[in-house]
């Protein structure tokens, strides 16, 4: 939002840290290569048209109208992207027969119930900055204590997934996916806009590191779960809460191996996989 402020820098062990709006994040465990430079690059996304550098020897150092010849060129560029894409969009008719889309959650009339938990989490999803064309316009699922009791008399119940909150995401390819086998991915709450910006969960040697180091040649296979009951999901601490976050997938049938020792299932084949809903779950950090 306007006015907000976001401070970088190493910690005497030399991991980042994360400040926003005078709040430390968790810090994050990258070390810095000695002794070499480090240069700062900043990524207007979204609705942020414009960032001020508040260190004043950095600011000194910038050629203004370098910055705002980009910061135009970039916009002009987004604006002739949304216009393509609002043109290019297929008009649904009667006589015209529908695309083959992978299976989203069925509508359920407890999306209109209003949900403080559920509310919750929308403000953090915002909050950590998920641009909305990720997600389609349905309604976010509760599961929650109280919308989870309503329930009782609906094929959307599900044990594993009570205290979460789904949050169904567009699809941007015309997989036919009606017989695909549901599947879950936890992973941490930095790793959500990577993931959403591949379209694809990360690599088992990316797990740990996100984006930040390269994809090894050898490092193909993808570590996913039947269930939630079966992951052990790091929570990220945000004020007095933690929050966890996983993916809803959607698996190619006979794409995935099934190591049924730690229950976890796994493939290296590109295309198996595709992403359904993000779960978001809040609870009280002890």
């Amino acid at each position: 939002m306007v006015g907000d402020t976001i401070s970088v820098g190493s910690t005497d062990t030399g991991y980042l840290r994360l400040i926003v709006n005078d709040v430390e994040e968790e810090p994050l465990p990258y070390l810095f290569p000695a002794e070499q430079p480090i240069h700062a690059v900043f990524d207007l996304y979204g609705q942020c048209t414009q960032i001020k550098i508040l260190n004043d020897e950095a600011q000194q150092n910038i050629d203004t109208r370098t910055v705002l010849d980009c910061e135009k060129a970039d916009l002009e560029r987004c604006e002739k992207e949304r216009d393509h894409n609002r043109l290019t969009l297929p008009i649904a008719s009667s006589s015209e027969p529908q695309l083959t889309t992978p299976r989203s959650p069925p509508v359920s009339p407890l999306r209109n119930i209003k949900c403080s938990y559920r509310e919750e989490c929308e403000k953090f999803r915002k909050r950590i900055l998920l641009p909305d064309q990720f997600f389609a316009t349905e309604d976010a699922l509760c599961y929650c204590q109280n919308c989870y009791k309503l329930r009782i008399h609906s094929d959307e119940k599900e044990d594993f997934l009570l205290g979460w909150v789904k949050f169904p995401l567009c699809n941007s390819t015309n997989i036919s996916a009606d017989k695909w086998h549901n599947a879950y991915y936890p992973t941490r709450v930095g790793n959500i806009r990577t993931i959403l910006e591949r379209g694809q969960p990360l690599t088992k040697g990316q797990t740990q590191w996100g984006d930040l180091v390269c994809q090894k040649e050898d490092d193909v296979q993808v570590v996913f779960y039947p269930s939630l009951q079966n992951c052990d999901i790091t929570g990220h601490k945000i004020d007095n809460k933690l929050a966890h976050s996983a993916f809803q997938l959607l698996v190619k049938p006979g794409a995935y191996s099934i190591c049924r020792e730690t229950a976890e299932w796994n493939t290296k084949e590109t295309g198996a996989i595709l992403l359904q809903c993000l779960l978001l779950k809040l609870s009280i950090n002890c």
